[in-house]
């Protein structure tokens, strides 16, 4: 600047403005007025980034004009990152509609509805197939129906990107347990995410969160877990049970399956005319899940219509059997290894050209260990004989039809002798990942996890060549996730080696940590590598061969991640990695971590435009508090920067307000408990086929 200040006094302006993108200080703008001189009528014509970002907050339409502006701009930044999280919400959207032309209205929807908006989060659990995800999404599509965003999430990453206190929306977590292991450790680590982002949802006006779970993992996690079984949990929990269901409702949900999903007239007349609806109404076992199989073309087209309704009682009376029959009986051994290949990829779907890959390995191993043939086609004839039976396709997607029959294929492959004959064959390192924690959900001993380990070696080796990204199918120039990151893959690594001390595996870590398949970054990596600290910590490395390269590499992690621009979130995660390792890491990472800080320091400008959220900004006020003593950062200029993101916090409560909730009027009443037979017979008799005149 100073090499400026003849230049300005050459062009003797009226006023001089200076604008930079260089952070700065009160010290430092009052620096620079002093090389500029009388030419600069107020500090406040000295705007850093900060003020900028200010200005453009308050003149959006500036941003709007100009395309550079517009491209860079959060909201487009996020609507790119997060594209598969937005194919994920539609895709969710559009089963939330196929299920209200089913849903019969019930009392447990008031209740629930009450509960949610009371506390802003709802946890519904029950035991399989009675309707928690039904529930769920009819209670997110109500809020749908008044203008609020669905944002469904597949983890809690997906929660804390999302938040943002200026805009209405229900967060919307299903089978929330069921996507972490129950060992007391992860656990310990998962379920503190999860109070955290509980607390920012409770201390906003316009969020909700509503999760469900099966009742008997919530029980187990409640034993293991600190705050599951906290009472401020507890007190928005909601049990849904079968038995809340009234014989009129019952009967509801039987009528609307009948009539859309298209069942055979001749069978819904041998229904109705069998004299068996009070059986099957009462049934002791009636479950909406059995409902759902016994009205489905595909799951009654081996029954002949006199046999319907003696059909549909033995399901309710062996709920069980309805897939084993189906999968042991029904299919070929190919169609039963596509599902095998299937249930390791990722449980929102998979993409049909991965799960040829995937699918390809393993038959060729299957096909050989139990002297089976196999063709070229056998891919192509298992989806043509799988699809609206086991399998749904949508736009290149592959999934399990329903939720029962991953429950049903869990158990099938509980047995380590068939997860050692298709570890090898992994060809994504999420499905190496899949196959391990499945292992560890069936509580295999120490043993033989350790055996599994050693036969996931081969595939260990290639997670520096299996990609991260691929060509998005929508977007010709685009990119959509591929694999599990780097983070992730570094993680499984070392747990890897932590069950087998494996010197093979300690190589494979550390090469990777010092070459990834793609460079470490917080918005994908931060809580994986947090946990890797918290393990160097507790000293589960200290046999590793090669501590004193890992803990370096681990190093160069940990700073360069906090040379990114973080959000609130990210940037407390790191401040308790920067504490686990401090009696750890070397004086040269100590004098690179203070660098890291400071920067963290001077983005506060940036993170205060970024966000949306006050309870994002405070948790990075917070963080900067607990790290500016380990960086000697000056009061004033810490000072500085909390005015800055305090700043940003009253403007978003300003532009807060209280929105009013959905409202439930369409949403029946209980109805009484007595429903008589006659009642049931006319409610049914609507159905019948008429004779023609």
């Amino acid at each position: 600047m100073k090499q400026e200040r003849p230049a300005i006094d050459r062009l003797a302006p009226d006023r001089y403005l200076l604008a930079t993108s260089c952070p700065l200080t009160p010290a430092n703008k009052a620096e620079l007025a002093k090389i500029i001189g009388g030419k600069l009528q107020q500090l406040a014509d000295i705007l850093g980034p900060e003020d900028l970002n200010a200005l453009l907050r308050k003149y959006p339409n500036i941003e709007r004009s100009h395309v550079k502006l517009w491209l860079s701009s959060a909201m487009v930044l996020d609507r790119i990152v997060r594209s598969a999280h937005y194919d994920f919400a539609a895709f969710t959207r559009e089963e939330m509609l196929e299920k209200v032309k089913i849903y019969a209205p019930n009392s447990s929807f008031e209740r629930s509805f009450e509960k949610l908006e009371k506390h802003h989060i709802l946890i519904i659990s029950g035991p399989p197939g009675v309707g928690k995800t039904t529930l769920a999404e009819m209670l997110a599509y109500s809020y749908i129906g008044d203008n609020w965003e669905l944002i469904p999430i597949r983890n809690l990453d997906d929660g804390f990107g999302a938040l943002n206190d200026t805009k209405n929306r229900v967060y919307y977590f299903d089978d929330f347990l069921g996507q972490i292991s129950l060992d007391p450790k992860t656990l310990a680590t998962k379920d503190a995410e999860l109070a955290k982002f509980i607390r920012k949802v409770r201390a906003t006006r316009n969020a909700r969160f509503i999760l469900t779970t099966r009742a008997y993992i919530f029980e187990e996690a409640r034993t293991l877990s600190e705050y599951l079984g906290d009472p401020s949990l507890n007190v928005s929990k909601y049990v849904l049970d079968v038995g809340v269901y009234t014989r009129k409702i019952k009967a509801l949900i039987l009528y609307n399956h009948l009539l859309a999903r298209n069942t055979p007239q001749q069978f819904v007349d041998a229904l109705i005319l069998s004299g068996k609806l009070k059986s099957i109404i009462d049934h002791k076992n009636y479950n909406p899940r059995v409902i759902e199989w016994m009205t489905d073309v595909q799951r009654i087209q081996d029954i002949v219509p006199t046999q319907y309704a003696e059909s549909f009682l033995h399901s309710l009376a062996n709920p069980k059997k309805l897939w084993e029959k189906a999968f042991d009986k029904h299919i070929k051994p190919h169609c039963q290894h596509l599902l095998m290949a299937l249930f390791f990829m990722p449980e929102h779907g998979a993409d049909i050209d991965e799960l040829r890959l995937a699918f390809d390995a393993l038959h060729s191993v299957l096909c050989e260990r139990h002297f089976l043939s196999s063709t070229p086609k056998d891919f192509n004839e298992s989806i043509r004989i799988l699809e609206g039976g086991f399998i749904a396709l949508t736009n290149h997607k592959v999934s399990l039809i329903n939720p029962s029959l991953r429950d049903y294929l869990s158990t099938y492959l509980n047995d380590l002798s068939l997860l050692l004959a298709i570890a090898s064959t992994a060809k994504l390192a999420v499905w190496a990942k899949n196959l391990w924690k499945h292992a560890k959900y069936i509580k295999s001993n120490e043993e033989e996890q350790k055996q599994l380990a050693f036969a996931l070696v081969s595939v260990a080796k290639k997670f520096r060549s299996f990609p991260v990204w691929k060509r998005s199918r929508q977007s010709h120039n685009g990119l959509e996730s591929h694999d599990i990151s780097s983070g992730e893959r570094l993680g499984l690594l070392l747990e890897w080696w932590r069950v087998t001390e494996s010197k093979t595996l300690a190589g494979v870590a550390l090469a990777f940590a010092k070459s990834p398949v793609e460079s470490f970054e917080a918005w994908n990596d931060v809580e994986e590598i947090v946990k890797i600290f918290d393990d160097l910590a507790e000293g589960d490395f200290d046999r590793f061969d090669g501590y004193s390269k890992l803990v370096t590499e681990l190093e160069g992690i940990l700073t360069s991640l906090l040379l990114e621009d973080l959000n609130g979130d990210q940037l407390g995660q790191l401040t308790r990695a920067v504490k686990s390792s401090h009696h750890h890491i070397s004086a040269q990472a100590k004098i690179d971590l203070v660098k890291a800080i400071r920067h963290q320091v001077k983005q506060a400008g940036k993170i205060s435009f970024d966000s949306e959220s006050v309870s994002d900004l405070s948790d990075f006020e917070d963080a900067l508090r607990d790290l500016a003593p380990r960086a000697s950062i000056p009061k004033a200029d810490l000072d500085y920067a909390i005015d800055i993101l305090r700043e940003r916090q009253q403007d978003i409560e300003e532009r807060m307000t209280k929105t009013p909730a959905p409202s439930i009027s369409r949403v029946r009443r209980k109805e009484p408990d007595d429903f008589s037979d006659n009642e049931l017979s006319n409610l049914f008799n609507a159905l019948l086929s008429r004779p023609e005149e």
